[in-house]
């Protein structure tokens, strides 16, 4: 008849939770100042991410609006430096692309605008007069300070929309005031002012420029039926895509002599940006784990009331780089934490030891019985 095992003993979850109050309870200042520092901590990660988080969002916002995703398409140079015109349909063309959201284009004039008709034709103060689409101030996101924008009733009426420094230059300050419109084979006409816009840091041609209604340039000015600058409002993640087809797409017979612009050092910074809070977050989080003054596991030896000897592993609370000769990294801690140390408990009283071997644990021979492992709080 075999002999049955003895009963493997276990503690009861009571047990185990009084047992774990035991340190709290004992060492109650200890508790309190852990407590505090992880509280701390996260309090700290939070703020600096939240932070962080709040000025990348603000960043963001602010380069979009300056145009980090904003493309311009011109015509470019031919072998012998002449300009060579966009196609009429390159706008609807590079409108057909998918990632482009909106799409506009401004065109020249043979026309110079005046104060009056005394003032000299050569004394232009370096305006252009261009035609302008209805959609145009939306795809460069700029706005009005004073007045309004074209729109399809007065696109075909004597009335121009003043660039924020060619009102300056002019002397106007508020809509309503008359200038005049005068060039090489045209008849020189009185243009109402019907709005004045903010100045614009994206594109700075636009602030030098007087916008009239494409059917008015073409009519009375002498316009270009051909767009002299598109301007494309892409996804932020697809501009270098739609960069790369841009110039087929307008000019299919003669890529190569289209002029398209590249993404400026917004987008570059925007990318920057998009990196550094999760930089940031990763840096916070790994940081822990490599400073040797928090999470280091550190071994410690005392020597018992009954002469023996105990090592441990003091964990986040004992000091950092203090490895006992005693300790060893090839086994696990005997109270089952991850900190990697071999830390032989005090037991019985020990009659002789050996000197360890090279990279070895101590070797102990025991005599007596055996009390049993005493606790870090014994």
């Amino acid at each position: 008849m075999t002999a049955r095992l003895p009963r493997p003993a276990r503690l009861r979850p009571a047990d185990l939770l009084r047992l774990g109050l035991l340190g709290p309870r004992t060492r109650r200042l200890r508790s309190a100042l852990s407590a505090l520092g992880i509280a701390l901590g996260i309090a700290a990660v939070v703020a600096v991410t939240g932070i962080s988080a709040s000025n990348q969002a603000h960043l963001l916002d602010r380069l979009d609006r300056l145009g980090s995703n904003l493309i311009t398409v011109s015509p470019g140079e031919d072998f012998e430096g002449k300009k060579v015109p966009l196609p009429k349909e390159s706008v609807t063309m590079l409108g057909n692309i998918a990632p482009v959201e909106r799409v506009s284009a401004t065109g020249n004039t043979k026309a110079n605008v005046y104060r009056n008709e005394f003032v000299p034709s050569n004394q232009t103060n370096s305006l252009r007069v261009l035609s302008a689409r209805l959609d145009l101030l939306k795809a460069v996101r700029g706005e009005v300070r004073t007045g309004r924008w074209l729109d399809h009733a007065t696109e075909r009426l004597p009335v121009v929309v003043l660039g924020s420094s060619s009102a300056e230059r002019l002397g106007v300050t508020a809509p309503g005031t008359k200038v005049w419109i005068a060039g090489e084979g045209l008849t020189g006409e009185w243009y109402g002012v019907l709005g004045i816009l903010e100045p614009n840091e994206l594109v700075p041609e636009i602030d030098d420029s007087v916008l009239v209604g494409g059917p008015t340039a073409i009519a009375s000015l002498d316009g270009d039926r051909t767009p002299s600058t598109v301007y494309l409002r892409v996804h932020p993640d697809r501009v270098s895509d739609v960069q790369d087809v841009a110039a087929a797409t307008a000019n299919p017979a003669q890529p190569g002599m289209v002029a398209v612009s590249r993404p400026s050092d917004l987008l570059k910074a925007r990318a920057e940006t998009d990196d550094t809070l999760t930089g940031l977050v990763l840096s916070l989080a790994g940081w822990p784990c490599s400073s040797e003054g928090w999470a280091s596991p550190t071994p410690w030896w005392s020597a018992s009331w009954n002469g023996g000897e105990r090592w441990g592993c003091g964990g986040r609370w004992g000091r950092a780089g203090d490895r006992s000769r005693h300790s060893s990294s090839s086994r696990r801690c005997s109270w089952g934490c991850s900190a990697g140390w071999s830390v032989p408990l005090s037991g019985p009283r020990r009659s002789t030891r050996t000197r360890p071997g090279r990279g070895g644990p101590p070797q102990y021979r025991w005599s007596g019985r055996s009390r049993g492992p005493r606790w870090p709080w014994s």
